[in-house]
């Protein structure tokens, strides 16, 4: 193990997972070389980085049991399906699979878990930030019990760019676009103009969000975003109680 949280042990083979995926990806995609000193700080900083992420990663599983907070193969099924759609990583399975390997020397597998740990920490996310999760709430039940939407992006919203047009998002969202998340277009893949979605979680925060209009397959929207604390934020009263201890020395 290369560290322990509470009675969880942390095996040094999380760490060296996303660490040789980072030396991968710069040793044959960027081209640098690590054993030059001049890219030894920012190897050590990655290393610490990796070290950071693998130990947070240990309590996001603790709280996801207490909580009964799980991920299923049909959720990283759905998100790999829209990152292909968006052409991402390629958009047929033999084309995705090269990409992997090639930028990061992954197989499938280890690409579906690294999806999964990282829907499943959004959804802690989604419990453990008492007060996005509050805001959210507060913000659908008004809107369910007939509030005006643009009146809740003024009240609720933490996008300063949509604020001042009551939400709306500019131009259209394109769900193929890979600058649309996968949450967004699946969210608006389900609505039908003039309908607002529940909670979605974005990752990164909470979003509610309407569709104004569907043209040709690219929506309008306008939404209500409330952002996340960061994740390493989010876990400071866990990491508190429950300090972790590391065996390595970085």
């Amino acid at each position: 193990p290369i560290a322990r949280s509470g009675g969880t042990f942390i095996a040094y083979e999380n760490y060296l997972f996303e660490l040789k995926r980072y030396i991968f990806y710069y040793n044959n995609v960027e081209a640098v070389d690590f054993t030059n000193p001049t890219y030894q700080p920012q190897l050590e900083d990655q290393k610490q980085k990796v070290l950071t992420r693998v130990v947070d990663m240990a309590y996001i599983k603790q709280i996801a049991k207490e909580e009964n907070i799980s991920v299923s193969d049909s959720e990283v099924d759905e998100r790999i399906k829209i990152l292909k759609e968006q052409n991402r990583l390629g958009n047929n399975d033999k084309v995705f699979e090269d990409t992997l390997r090639d930028f990061y020397n992954w197989s499938v597998n280890d690409f579906r878990r690294s999806i999964r740990n990282d829907i499943l920490t959004s959804k802690v996310l989604g419990v453990v930030d008492i007060e996005a999760r509050s805001k959210a709430n507060s913000a659908l039940d008004e809107l369910k019990s007939g509030a005006d939407f643009t009146t809740m992006v003024t009240k609720y919203s933490d996008d300063p760019t949509t604020k001042a047009t009551g939400g709306e998002i500019p131009g259209f969202i394109n769900p193929k676009d890979r600058n649309t998340s996968s949450e967004q277009a699946a969210a608006l893949s389900k609505l039908k103009p003039g309908e607002t979605s529940d909670v979605v979680n974005l990752g990164y925060g909470l979003e509610i969000i309407k569709k104004l209009e569907d043209k040709d397959g690219q929506y309008r929207a306008a939404h209500i975003l409330i952002t996340f604390k960061p994740i390493e934020d989010a876990l400071n009263d866990r990491k508190a109680k429950q300090k972790a201890t590391v065996y390595i020395k970085i």
